[in-house]
């Protein structure tokens, strides 16, 4: 039986290196951060634009949020160094109400970098 999560971090992995991007949301220029099971700060992260919209659609209180995009490459060589040094997570593909779901550290997504950035498939 395959673990959700891991099924989660699999696609967040296969659609942010095919589309070359990944996705989070915003509200007046401020990125989302929600207190993680350890009390640090926890932004959510999406594969797929559709996947951040539908997360602002299902979760009434980030309605008003809109999502931006951030290219890979950017993703992985400035924001994930910068969330590192203030101690946040990255919570992956969300996809409930409850705004939890799979979280990960910056350094477990960077010991995974080379296999986002894999060339795209034409």
């Amino acid at each position: 039986i395959m673990n959700v999560e891991f099924f989660e971090e699999k696609t967040f992995d296969r659609e942010a290196s095919e589309n070359g991007s990944v996705w989070t949301i915003h509200k007046d220029a401020h990125i989302l951060k929600i207190p993680d099971s350890d009390g640090n700060w926890c932004t959510p992260y999406w594969s797929t634009r559709e996947r951040a919209v539908r997360f602002i659609t299902k979760v009434k209180r980030y309605s008003d949020f809109l999502p931006l995009e951030i290219r890979l490459e950017v993703f992985l060589n400035v924001w994930l160094p910068d969330m590192k040094k203030g101690n946040r997570t990255l919570g992956i593909n969300w996809s409930g109400v409850t705004t939890v779901g799979l979280e990960m550290t910056p350094d477990e997504v960077l010991n995974k970098a080379e296999s986002l950035r894999k060339p795209r498939s034409t």
